[in-house]
């Protein structure tokens, strides 16, 4: 048993070296050229990505997980120090970095000339250029729109993130009152697609069951811009599981023919529309007598 858990460990182990050799984590090092000590460094990407790692000068990140735009503090940088990170996936680049001075508190952008990439080179300042837009999708993290039932959203916006003024998601046209607009969250992870709040017209209680069916949900992000024009992005879920019956019978409770009786004839129908909407073939009844029946 403990030589089976050994082999274990040993070929994660080999797994994360592997990782390190081929290049999937990005790396790049910063130094501090602005003249004066830096109590935090923002940083800006191309594309959403996850911190893998930053050296212990700063001591705080925000936020975690997938993001474009992230902060680091909590310690500081003295001139001419640097400060080194690592990110997934490393096709995602680093398109701006700023300093945040002690003196002051104000930003100091930072020069690509002190910059130095993963093999120890220094690289060399290049002409600041335009990002090209992004185009407006919603995928996976690995990048693929058919969205599944245990995948998170990742929002790819078509414009810099300095120009959102918020972000409202929507649940199945409602909307998602626990996700604050005001952060702006670009990555709707699995949990929070699971997660429920009670909100009555969900008519499902709080909760944050990991394990909630979501398959059909159908997901929206209305990104508004500082421009006062705003962007719907919306996906439907798909299920990893497989199964197409012919035949799904909505099993009725057994005071259902008493209330059918309550019932006006355009209630039925809608009813009835709705259980076929829902993909409902017929009902399964408990056998009842036939006074029980509605006229």
């Amino acid at each position: 048993m403990h030589s089976m858990q050994a082999r274990i460990v040993i070929t994660v182990l080999a797994g994360l070296l592997l990782i390190g050799l081929v290049g999937v984590a990005g790396t790049v090092t910063y130094t501090n050229d602005t003249n004066a000590v830096a109590t935090g460094l923002e940083l800006e990407f191309s594309a959403p990505a996850t911190i893998t790692w930053h050296s212990g000068k700063f001591s705080k990140q925000d936020p975690g997980g997938f993001a474009t735009e992230f902060k680091f503090s909590g310690g500081s940088v003295k001139p001419g120090d640097t400060f080194m990170i690592s990110w997934g996936p490393a096709a995602v680049k680093v398109v701006e970095h700023r300093w945040v001075t002690a003196s002051s508190g104000a930003l100091v952008p930072g020069s690509d000339s002190s910059a130095d990439d993963s093999s120890g080179n220094t690289t060399a300042a290049a002409p600041e250029q335009v990002k090209p837009a992004q185009p407006w999708t919603m995928t996976d993290k690995y990048g693929n729109t058919d969205i599944m039932d245990d995948d998170d959203i990742v929002l790819h916006l078509g414009v810099p993130a300095s120009q959102v003024e918020k972000i409202v998601w929507y649940r199945n046209d409602i909307t998602m009152r626990f996700i604050n607009p005001e952060e702006k969250v670009t990555v709707l992870t699995n949990d929070l697609m699971k997660t429920f709040d009670g909100n009555p017209l969900e008519h499902s209680p709080a909760s944050s069951h990991t394990d909630h069916a979501i398959a059909g949900y159908d997901y929206l992000a209305k990104v508004y811009l500082k421009d006062g024009t705003a962007k719907d992005l919306e996906t439907t879920i798909e299920s990893t599981f497989r199964w197409r019956p012919k035949e799904v019978f909505a099993d009725m409770q057994s005071n259902w023919m008493g209330k059918v009786r309550a019932l006006p004839y355009e209630d039925l129908v809608g009813f009835f529309k709705k259980l076929h909407n829902d993909s409902f073939t017929g009902i399964s009844l408990e056998p009842v007598q036939e006074s029980m029946l509605p006229a």
